[in-house]
C-alpha cells in the first residue's frame, strides 16, 4: 500500500511539474515579441518606383497607399504589448549632408497615423544587402515568435522577403509575406512598367482589404477587426472615383498601378460581403 502511495505521489509530482514547465515555456513564447516589417515605396506609400513619376514624388508625405496604416494597427491590437513595427527603405539616409528621406517619410507615417516604429533606412545607394541584414540584425535583437513582412513587387522585396523567411525558417520562427502587387510582371505590360512575379509562399495582395481577410482566417486578425476593415476601409475604397488625383489623400489604386498579377483567393469569400468586394477588385485588377 505505502509503495503504492509513493507511486501515485511522484506521478502526481511529475505531473504537476510537467504542468507547471508548460506553462512557463507558453508564458515565455507569447512575451517573445512579434515583429512588423515594412517596405515604404509603393508598399505603404504612392510611390511608382518604377515610373517617371517617382521623382516628383520622392518628398510627397500626404498620399499613402488607402487602408495600411488602420490595417497595422488592427494587427498590432491582437497583441499591444508585444508587437514592434520597423520601416525599412532603400532610400538613402543623406544627400549631400541634409536627411530629405528620412524626413519625408517620417512626415508620411506621422500625417497618416501610421503606428510609431523604427524608420531605418541604408547609408549608401551602393548597399544592395542592406535590408536583408537589418532584418537579420533585427531578429538577432529581438528573438520574435513571428514576423509580419509587407512589401511590394517593384523592385527587390520579393527576394529580399524570400531569402529572410528561409533564415527564419531555419531558427523555428514563423513567418508571413504580403506583397503588394502594383505592376504586372508581364514583359511589355502596362507603360512596360515590369514588375516581380511573386515567390513560392508570398501571398499577393491589391489593397489592404484581402490582407485583413487573410489574417482573419489565419486567426491573426479578430472578426471585430475585420468587420470594421470592411466597414471603413473596403467601403472607402470601392467609393474613390476614377477621376481624381493622387496626391493629397490616402490611394487604392493610382494611375501607374497595374494589379493584374492578383489573383483573389478563393478562401476569401466568407460571406456576401466579402462577394461583393471579390467583384469589385477582379474589375479593377481584370
Amino acid at each position: 500500500m505505502k509503495i503504492l502511495v509513493r507511486v501515485a505521489l511522484s506521478f502526481l509530482v511529475f505531473v504537476l511539474s510537467s504542468t507547471l514547465f508548460a506553462s512557463l515555456a507558453s508564458a515565455g513564447e507569447t512575451q517573445r515579441p512579434i515583429l512588423i516589417i515594412s517596405d515604404i515605396d509603393d508598399t505603404i506609400k504612392v510611390s511608382g518606383v518604377l515610373t517617371p513619376l517617382v521623382l516628383a514624388r520622392a518628398l510627397d508625405h500626404n498620399t499613402p497607399f488607402a487602408g495600411m496604416a488602420s490595417l497595422y494597427q488592427l494587427i498590432i491590437n491582437q497583441n499591444p504589448a508585444q508587437t514592434k513595427v520597423f520601416y525599412l527603405s532603400n532610400a538613402p539616409k543623406e544627400v549631400l549632408g541634409l536627411e530629405p528621406m528620412r524626413e519625408s517619410h517620417q512626415a508620411l507615417l506621422d500625417a497618416n497615423k501610421f503606428p510609431k516604429g523604427e524608420l531605418i533606412l541604408r547609408d549608401s545607394l551602393l548597399d544592395e544587402g542592406f535590408k536583408n541584414r537589418t532584418i537579420s540584425n533585427l531578429v538577432k535583437q529581438y528573438n520574435p515568435a513571428f514576423v509580419f513582412f509587407f512589401g511590394d513587387n517593384g523592385e527587390k522585396d520579393v527576394f529580399t522577403y524570400e531569402k529572410a523567411t528561409a533564415e527564419l525558417k531555419a531558427l523555428g520562427i514563423g513567418s508571413l509575406t504580403y506583397i503588394h502587387q502594383v505592376y504586372s510582371s508581364v514583359s511589355g505590360s502596362f507603360y512596360s512598367f515590369q514588375g516581380k512575379a511573386l515567390r513560392p509562399g508570398q501571398i499577393g495582395y491589391a489593397t489592404a482589404v484581402e490582407v485583413g481577410i487573410d489574417l482573419y482566417l489565419r486567426t491573426r486578425l479578430s472578426e471585430k477587426s475585420l468587420d470594421w476593415m470592411l466597414e471603413h476601409t473596403a467601403s472607402y475604397i470601392m467609393n474613390e472615383g476614377l477621376l481624381k488625383l493622387d496626391f493629397n489623400n490616402p490611394v487604392a489604386f493610382p494611375m501607374f498601378m497595374n494589379c493584374s498579377d492578383f489573383k483573389w483567393n478563393k478562401n476569401w469569400t466568407i460571406d456576401a460581403e466579402t462577394l461583393d468586394y471579390k467583384l469589385f477588385i477582379e474589375s479593377k485588377c481584370h
